[in-house]
């Protein structure tokens, strides 16, 4: 009798599974991550400065004009803003989309647009990965110019960093095959549908240098100036790339936290990268590393709204400086989590400035 009864729950178990399954159109994979790493707590962002509170929601990506005078950065809202690091006040350089009174709102992110990976070119205009709006050229008076929303048939669905090289072709994440609005979703399936992508300006073509790539997100150059270093978010990561044919390789391994941007820095004739991580993978209980095998959990947690599935995860901030190696070497840290949700370190004028996806805020910190 027993058995028959194990039977059943099976059953009830497998037709649970199965009605998940339909209700949630992913498709999640099982996987393992390394051991969680360890880390030693320091309070090194604790103090940092909130600037344009309320205003500035989302700062994800910095870049600073050729002249170096003027700090850009992409908002939630569409708005590309600059300004000088010393008075109170800003310029809105852009908007890449619609401008409407709720902009700033999941629901009408595709139409605002969503700026994300911003750098200036070698002719002064500024190269922008807009989330749901491709890659995009704007010249110094702001006139947007729509430079790639597709690459070999498939529509350019997240685009989120860039960076661009000596010949003038720009190199693109791809992160997702699903809009940045619908983020959660690809976090929870854990599958490889993120690529990397070459546009070339000279002739306005491109072509997919990478598939199969973890939600890359972060890309900068490798110190030898010829490969790439990508992270790759859901397996906390970055890896090395070779842009001339997609030759992949782990360059640095079992992050501490979930991987943005990366940031080149130079001191002392030494290379290093400063690497924004959006969340803590926390010690000795982590929710990623209990559900990674899981993919009937992921299932049910594709239910909730994004919003709640985000609140399980303690804001914690930390930008990490990795060596040209790969070694984590220092880290900038707020426990308290008043700075939190970090997607990059940028150093100008003698501060570190912390970019982030979410917050209301721009933040820095004295060097």
């Amino acid at each position: 009798m027993l058995r028959w009864h194990v039977l059943v729950v099976l059953v009830a178990l497998l037709g649970l599974y199965l009605s998940v399954e339909r209700w949630t159109n992913i498709r999640p994979i099982a996987y393992e991550l390394p051991p969680l790493p360890a880390l030693e707590v320091n309070r090194k962002l604790l103090g940092a400065e909130h600037l344009f509170q309320d205003d500035w929601v989302g700062p994800e990506a910095l870049t600073l004009d050729p002249a170096g005078k003027m700090l850009y950065t992409g908002l939630v809202d569409g708005r590309i803003v600059r300004w000088d690091g010393r008075s109170d006040k800003y310029e809105v350089f852009a908007r890449t989309g619609e401008t409407l009174p709720n902009c700033g709102q999941y629901e009408v992110e595709p139409q605002c647009g969503r700026p994300l990976g911003i750098h200036f070119d070698a002719h002064g205009n500024l190269i922008v990965a807009d989330a749901y709006k491709g890659l995009l050229s704007i010249n110094p008076q702001g006139v947007i110019k729509t430079l790639l929303t597709a690459v070999d048939g498939a529509p350019l669905a997240f685009a989120n960093d860039l960076v661009i090289a000596e010949d003038g072709t720009i190199y693109l994440t791809d992160s997702s095959i699903y809009q940045r609005r619908e983020f959660m979703r690809d976090l929870l399936e854990g599958r490889p549908g993120g690529r990397l992508v070459a546009y070339f300006p000279s002739n306005r073509t491109a072509r997919v240098v990478r598939a199969g790539l973890y939600f890359p997100n972060g890309i900068s150059w490798h110190p030898d100036n010829r490969t790439l270093l990508v992270n790759e978010l859901t397996r906390f990561r970055m890896v090395r790339i070779d842009p001339v044919d997609g030759k992949t390789e782990v360059f640095s391994d079992n992050l501490f936290g979930a991987p943005d941007n990366i940031r080149r820095r130079e001191r002392g004739g030494r290379i290093s990268y400063l690497i924004g991580m959006g969340l803590k993978r926390s010690q000795p209980f982590s929710l990623q590393q209990l559900i990674t095998p899981l993919p009937f959990v992921r299932s049910l947690l594709s239910l909730l709204p994004p919003w709640l599935v985000l609140s399980t995860l303690p804001p914690y901030g930390m930008i990490a400086e990795l060596d040209s190696e790969g070694r984590i070497v220092d880290t900038w840290q707020d426990p308290t989590g008043k700075t939190a949700w970090l997607s990059e370190g940028f150093e100008w004028q003698g501060y570190l400035y912390l970019g982030s996806f979410r917050n209301p805020f721009l933040a820095r910190i004295k060097v």
